[in-house]
């Protein structure tokens, strides 16, 4: 948080002056995010949305699963409250994501806290669009359980409509980990289809980190 207080003497007025903390990732220049393919390639291109004035990320995976990296710490103790939209126009063809062969979403975004010296000790809260399970609800992921934890942030089938999301990340990786982290090192963006080898079509806005709401 930055704060700035002015004194003026001597008339004794006191100006305080206050801008909240925030921290904003967008893709403006999609070279700042480090790709990493798993199987094929998803497709990422930057659109103009005029129906909500913003530069949105359009993500369209044809059984292909690859992300989007940036390696930046966020302080949680600063700025713990997560918020974007997003907005579908295809679904993975899945009815139980918690399996591995349906391990599919039109976005993951995952936030990265790493404890440790190393990568093994990193442990991730995945925030997920899904068709199928309750909002709010959280399952381990099938292929790392202990590492990695979904949480349903949007839950429906609902499409070509912008879905706005705030998130405690904080409070989240509290309630699923168990454990106070205050600050992440890593937050990536995937959309994919690999598993369950259908399509994806889904758009994005810039993720923004905030003081409070």
């Amino acid at each position: 948080m930055h704060r700035w207080t002015y004194t003026l003497l001597p008339s004794l007025f006191v100006l305080h002056f206050s801008i909240e903390a925030k921290e904003m990732l967008d893709f403006r220049d999609l070279s700042e995010w480090r790709a990493k393919v798993f199987k094929n390639e998803t497709i990422y291109r930057l659109i103009d949305d005029e129906s909500i004035d913003k530069q949105v990320l359009h993500g369209q995976s044809q059984d292909a699963a690859s992300a989007l990296i940036m390696e930046k710490e966020i302080d949680l103790t600063e700025t713990p409250w997560l918020s974007w939209q997003w907005k579908v126009d295809t679904f993975p063809t899945t009815d139980n994501e918690k399996l591995k062969a349906q391990d599919d979403f039109v976005w993951r975004i995952s936030v990265t806290v790493v404890p440790g010296m190393t990568m093994m000790s990193s442990k991730t809260v995945v925030y997920v669009w899904t068709p199928n399970q309750p909002q709010n609800s959280f399952w381990p992921n099938p292929f790392a359980p202990k590492r990695f934890k979904m949480l349903a942030a949007t839950s429906g089938d609902q499409k070509n409509q912008w879905v706005t999301v705030t998130r405690n990340v904080r409070e989240d990786f509290k309630r699923l980990y168990g454990k106070d982290y205050k600050r992440l090192s890593i937050v990536a963006v995937t959309s994919d289809s690999d598993n369950s080898q259908s399509q994806t079509s889904a758009y994005i806005t810039p993720l923004t980190f905030l003081e409070k709401l």
